[in-house]
């Protein structure tokens, strides 16, 4: 059975090519970072004031986050860092009121010091990065001691309508395993990487959201817009790919049509969570 391996670098070019497409259709991003922004609030963790405080939002694409957060925090020395320069130079220019500081950062190689912040965050970032574990020991190395760590990123059950349609199509057309789709991190392998990061879990939870599209093609325009691409992989570059897809959409209107009875369903399986630094990673 073929397995789905993110390729840093495709990921990287899809995201680069988003970018002036990103914030017309990063609903779900944007919803996301509320509700993390949501969470902070909940724990609160934020000073009442202190100039010596000191966040970094990581995957920060065109600062949807790092703008809500600055909002609410202002005086906080804020930084953002993303592997995308084309998203960065969007953040810059809606950044010309503010003074968050943008980077050109990849994950696994955090350009900061030891014990440097307060607080990590990031929204939807880490389903796409391939070492999840050295990517959480990178935000252990540079928060500071009892530093907090909040996050979302996408769960399990993400595009399961998509997953079934496609498997539908698959047997269907004898596709022979061609197209190989992504998994996502459940609650329960966060939870152990996290753990073996060095941090101590204080809350996390599964957030289930639906949303309609018109159709198949709309959902892959939308994905494609914000730099998700579709989660399958196809080594097959031949007309099969678009007899495929044409066999998948069929599937997916036939047992998966919006409850409005217009259009199609697509699930989005959202995990926050927030945890502090607390032991050595090992």
């Amino acid at each position: 059975m073929n397995t789905f391996t993110l390729n840093k670098k495709i990921v990287k070019k899809s995201f680069s090519k988003a970018a002036s497409t990103y914030d017309a259709h990063s609903t779900l991003q944007k919803n996301a970072a509320k509700d993390l922004l949501k969470l902070i609030n909940k724990i609160n963790i934020l000073p009442l004031n202190s100039e010596s405080y000191f966040a970094l939002d990581i995957g920060c694409g065109t600062g949807t986050f790092a703008f809500f957060f600055d909002n609410v925090c202002p005086y906080a020395s804020l930084f953002g860092c993303d592997f995308s320069l084309p998203m960065l130079f969007k953040a810059k220019e809606k950044d010309r009121d503010r003074s968050i500081k943008f980077l050109t950062s990849d994950c696994d190689e955090l350009p900061f010091k030891e014990f440097l912040f307060d607080s990590v965050f990031s929204n939807l970032t880490y389903q796409w990065v391939p070492n999840i574990d050295r990517s959480f020991q990178e935000v252990w190395r540079v928060l500071k001691p009892g530093g907090l760590f909040l996050f979302s990123i996408l769960g399990p059950r993400t595009l399961e309508e998509l997953k079934i349609s496609y498997k539908k199509s698959r047997d269907a057309v004898e596709n022979n395993g061609r197209f190989v789709l992504m998994e996502f991190h459940n609650v329960e392998n966060l939870s152990n990487n996290l753990k073996k990061a060095g941090f101590e879990i204080l809350t996390m939870e599964s957030v289930v959201k639906n949303k309609n599209y018109k159709t198949l093609w709309d959902l892959l325009r939308t994905l494609k817009a914000t730099g998700a691409s579709p989660p399958i992989h196809n080594s097959n570059k031949s007309l099969a790919k678009g007899f495929f897809l044409k066999e998948t959409a069929k599937a997916y209107q036939k047992y998966f049509p919006a409850s409005n009875g217009t259009g199609i369903l697509a699930t989005y399986d959202i995990i926050y969570a927030a945890a502090k630094k607390s032991t050595s990673p090992f």
